[in-house]
Order: C-alpha cells, then structure tokens, then sequence
C-alpha cells in the first residue's frame, strides 16, 4: 500500500512539472518575440535583455521555492508558486501587445508565396 501512494506522490510531482514547464515556456516564448517586433536598430540588445531577465527571474524563482519548501510542504508550494506566477503573468498579458505591422528581418518583399501551395487541379 506505501508503495502505491509513493508512485502516486511522483506521479503528481511529475505532471505537476511537465504542465509547469509548459506553461511557462509559452508565456517566456510570447515575451522573447515581442522586442523583435518593436525594435529594429537595437533589436538584438533588446532581446537580451529579454532573455538576461528570463535567467535572473529563474534564479530568483529556484531560491523562493527552496525557501518555500523549507517552511511549507510540497503541495503548498506549488499553490504559492501558482499565485506569484498569476500575479505576475496575468498583468503582463494583458501590457503585451504585438505590432500589427510585422518588419521583416532583412531585405523586404513576401516571406512566403502562398500562391506556390494552390493545387491547380482543385480550381
């Protein structure tokens, strides 16, 4: 019976990770690919800005939840985390924004000609 609950308990931490990671790697790709949009002549500093406060917002996270699991157990955690993640990425969603008018990187014209994928037998 222990062993039942122990592969239960790992179970949860596993999925309670995956959906984690997933979660936060869309919000973290939906910011990293807005300075791109915005900036054109310093858009590469821009973009590491984005991504230098990725490493330290990650870091500041692993000592929060270290000390999170010191005074709380494992399942309040995740509930902490979950609330400061809310706080924190409900907010920016809604500052967010991406510029209707997309610059190309180099050069101009049509990334993609879409007239290359009609079927000419289907007309």
């Amino acid at each position: 019976m222990r062993l039942a609950h122990s592969n239960a308990d790992s179970a949860d931490r596993a999925l309670a990770g995956f959906l984690f990671g997933i979660g936060e790697a869309m919000c973290f790709f939906c910011a990293a690919t807005l300075p791109s949009m915005y900036f054109l002549r310093r858009r590469n500093i821009a973009t590491g800005i984005v991504y230098s406060g990725a490493g330290v917002g990650g870091a500041v996270l692993s000592i929060v939840a270290g000390a999170l699991l010191q005074r709380m157990s494992l399942a309040w955690t995740f509930r902490a985390i979950g609330l400061i993640m809310t706080a924190i990425n409900l907010p920016a969603s809604l500052v967010l924004k991406s510029r209707v008018e997309r610059q190309p990187l180099r050069g101009g014209g049509k990334r993609f000609d879409w007239c290359a994928t009609a079927c000419r037998s289907l007309q």
